[in-house]
């Protein structure tokens, strides 16, 4: 039972992020806005954060001792995911506050024209 509760956890991870990636890139296409670049990058690290870690040890042999490179490539991953998906964020909030405003200011101009 905890197996198939641990791949149905991956399985929905991988459904989520990648209907998430999809938003984000068709976003990204329609708006050239940066802040969905950085979240479309945000949502590739973990991804591959989940590829790494959830596949690497099932195609190693057992008992073999993980790659130099594992950890590094793991915490990268995840810091790039939390860097990226914070800043990408931040922006897309501060863009909306830049178009709320400007709307608004359009409303209220027109309303003392």
């Amino acid at each position: 039972m905890s197996h198939a509760l641990a791949y149905f956890w991956v399985i929905s991870f991988f459904v989520t992020n990648g209907v998430m990636l999809w938003l984000q890139v068709g976003a990204l296409r329609r708006h050239q806005e940066l802040c969905f670049f950085l979240l479309s990058v945000a949502t590739t690290c973990a991804i591959l954060y989940l590829l790494v870690t959830f596949i690497l040890p099932r195609v190693m042999p057992p008992d073999t001792p993980q790659p130099w490179w594992y950890y590094p490539l793991t915490a990268l991953l995840l810091l790039g995911q939390m860097i990226l998906g914070v800043w990408g964020t931040a922006r897309l909030f501060r863009m909306y506050g830049i178009l709320r405003a400007t709307v608004t200011a359009a409303r209220t101009d027109g309303r003392n024209a």
